[in-house]
């Protein structure tokens, strides 16, 4: 709810792309999150660092490319759930 919230607030004030969903937001984080394997802390840093730049610069507003499909919600990701082509 509390993401929602945020996502929704970053599309009315332009800031965030208005084709993404919540639920794209939680998946890219989820990804972002997840341990990367054996590398140095430095490295480790460098490379989070890095993917979190990406990421929100591809979710800035205005888009430079169409997203295939829809936007996700959270309710999507949930097991069992399947997407509509």
């Amino acid at each position: 709810a509390v993401l929602d919230k945020v996502v929704r607030a970053a599309q009315r004030e332009g800031t965030l792309r208005p084709d993404v969903g919540t639920g794209d937001v939680a998946a890219l984080l989820s990804l972002l999150l997840r341990p990367m394997g054996a590398m140095s802390d430095l490295v480790s840093w460098q490379l989070s660092e890095r993917a979190a730049a990406l990421l929100l610069d591809c979710l800035r507003a205005p888009s430079r490319s169409t997203l295939p499909g829809g936007p996700l919600s959270v309710e999507q990701l949930k097991p069992g759930v399947t997407l509509d082509p």
